[in-house]
């Protein structure tokens, strides 16, 4: 699907269509708002399905989300699936999203605190609170137990161990929020190529350039919704399900996408 598109996407709004969206569409020029609000309302019509993970994926639409989950769930429903395939399902709703499953999620996290941006910070941070702790622990061998000053120092520590523990706290916040947002692999910052000590590939995400969902995450996020599908179980019933389904749902996107390049086209040769 174009760039242009998927811009006009991000930018699009049932209501209304802005200035900037024009510009965007260099092949149709002349084009008028009224024509991009009727080529988006025909492709919906024909792709209602794609045209929604389009407006979820690109404008993080929830209105549409949850009208894309509910007929990916009426799909299931309407044809012979796994026992546990409508969840299953709208973990692969997900996964077309573009998004992180909920264990994805705890493996990017942990990466995420290890190497993320904040995570060269913190360190730094936490190393000197650590070194101001140890000052006060030996300069409190040379004070009087139970003397104003020994008390002031056993306050001072704490301080600092509460500084610490907040410190924590914020890192491990922002890496949970920041992996919900992206699969991007922190370690080499989506992508897939370390520079040091010389250039390599990147052996946390095999050069890819993210940590990519696998049926391990599958089967885990399932456990957080009381569903246990053991390894060979999901090998046998669900794997070849979820790949059909993830290339069907991806397939819809891509119509809905063709369908509105090819509408847009129609309405600049008309403008022509």
């Amino acid at each position: 699907m174009p760039i242009a598109i998927e811009q006009l996407i991000k930018m699009f709004d049932p209501r209304s269509v802005s200035a900037e969206c024009l510009y965007l569409i260099r092949a149709v020029p002349g084009i008028t708002r009224e024509q991009i609000l009727g080529a988006f309302a025909a492709v919906a019509q024909c792709h209602p399905l794609g045209f929604d993970l389009l407006l979820a994926r690109y404008r993080e639409d929830r209105q549409a989300e949850q009208r894309a989950r509910r007929a990916a769930a009426d799909r299931v429903c309407r044809s012979p699936h796994p026992p546990d395939g409508t969840a299953v399902c709208q973990l692969a709703v997900t996964v077309a999203l573009g998004r992180t499953l909920p264990a994805q999620r705890v493996v990017l996290a942990a990466l995420l605190r290890k190497h993320g941006p904040r995570a060269t910070l913190a360190a730094k941070q936490l190393a000197a609170i650590q070194r101001q702790q140890k000052g006060l622990e030996k300069a409190r061998v040379m004070l009087s137990e139970g003397g104003w000053r020994y008390q002031r120092n056993l306050a001072q520590h704490d301080a600092l161990a509460g500084r610490s523990v907040a410190l924590r706290r914020a890192l491990a916040d922002w890496a949970d929020a920041e992996a919900a947002r992206s699969p991007h692999c922190p370690r080499c910052r989506g992508s897939g190529q370390l520079l040091r000590p010389q250039p390599h590939c990147c052996d946390t995400c095999g050069g890819r350039g993210k940590i990519s969902v696998t049926a391990d995450h599958f089967r885990r996020s399932l456990v957080d919704k009381g569903m246990v599908i053991t390894p060979e179980v999901w090998r046998s019933e669900y794997q070849s399900w979820v790949n059909d389904t993830l290339s069907g749902l991806y397939q819809e996107m891509q119509l809905a996408g063709d369908a509105l390049s090819i509408r847009l086209m129609l309405e600049g040769q008309a403008v022509a």
